[in-house]
C-alpha cells in the first residue's frame, strides 16, 4: 500500500471518528400518530393500573421491582399506572388513533407531582416515542445515552415546538394544556442508543401513554467515512494532475 493511499484511509479514520466522538445530539419531534403507530410498542397499556377513575389514587406510589415491558423495563416512584381520569390527579391523554379520537380508555402511566418514572430500554434503540398528555412546564424528560451524555426536554420546550410548527395547545390556566392537548412525539439519537428515560413532573400530572421505540438505524459516521474517501480521492487527482 503505498504513502498517498495509507494518508487517504487515515484522513477518512480521522474524519469518522470526529463524527463518532463528538458529544450527540438528540433530535426532539413532534410526530403523528401513525408515525408513532410504526415504532415497536413497549406494551405499556397492558399494564395493570393501580388506580382506575380515581379509586386508590396513591401519590407516593413506588415500585418494589421494576415492572416488565416488550423491550425494557419501567421503574415507578410518586407514579402510577392508571386508567380513567380523576380530578386534580391525572387525565387521560387524547388520542387520534382510536375511532372517534377522543380520550383513551387503555392504562397509561400518571407521574404525580415531585414524582418520577423511568424507562430502562433494551440495547439497540435510537428512538423513543409516546403520547405526552395534559402538557404543562414542570413536565421533564430526561434521555441518556449509552456514550454516557444525556440531554433534558421540558413542556416548555414541547410548548414552544408546537408554536413553531403552528399546533394550537388548549390553555388551562397558565401552565397548563388540557387533554385534548395531548402531542405525539419522538426523541431520536442516531450515534449513540438510548439506554433511559426519565420522566418527573413539578405538579400533577405527566401523563404519558403508547411508549414506543424504534430498531437501530444506520450508523452516522459511516456517510461520513465515504464522503470522506471520495473527498481526499478527488485532492489525490488534482495532485496528480499538476504533477504531470
Amino acid at each position: 500500500m503505498n504513502t498517498l493511499i495509507k494518508a487517504a484511509l487515515a484522513f477518512a479514520a480521522i474524519a469518522s471518528f470526529g463524527q463518532i466522538a463528538s458529544a450527540s445530539t438528540i433530535t426532539f419531534d413532534i410526530v403523528s400518530g401513525q408515525t408513532l403507530g410504526n415504532l415497536s410498542d413497549l406494551s405499556l397499556a397492558g399494564l395493570t393500573p393501580t388506580s382506575v377513575g380515581g379509586n386508590n389514587v396513591n401519590t407516593s406510589y413506588t415500585t418494589s421491582s421494576p415492572l416488565s415491558l416488550s423491550g425494557g423495563t419501567l421503574a415507578l416512584s410518586g407514579a402510577q399506572i392508571v386508567q380513567g381520569s380523576a380530578v386534580n390527579y391525572y387525565a387521560a391523554p387524547w388520542s387520534t388513533t382510536i375511532t372517534p379520537p377522543g380520550q383513551t380508555g387503555s392504562a397509561y402511566l400518571s407521574v404525580y407531582g415531585g414524582g418520577s418514572a423511568t424507562f430502562t430500554l433494551a440495547s439497540g434503540t435510537h428512538t423513543f416515542g409516546f403520547d405526552w398528555g395534559s402538557v404543562d412546564t414542570s413536565n421533564s424528560v430526561t434521555v441518556h445515552l449509552a456514550n454516557g451524555t444525556s440531554q433534558t426536554f421540558t413542556g416548555q420546550d414541547l410548548a414552544n415546538l408546537a408554536a413553531v410548527d403552528n399546533i394550537s395547545l388548549t390553555t388551562q390556566g397558565t401552565t397548563n394544556w388540557g387533554s385534548n392537548g395531548s402531542l405525539y412525539v419522538t426523541f431520536t439519537d442516531s450515534s449513540s442508543a438510548i439506554k433511559s428515560v426519565v420522566l418527573g413532573s413539578g405538579q400533577n400530572s405527566f401523563e404519558v401513554a403508547d411508549a414506543r421505540v424504534s430498531a437501530v438505524p444506520l450508523p452516522g459516521a459511516l456517510p461520513l467515512f465515504g464522503s470522506a474517501i471520495v473527498g481526499f480521492g478527488a485532492f489525490l487527482r488534482r495532485r496528480a494532475r499538476k504533477s504531470v
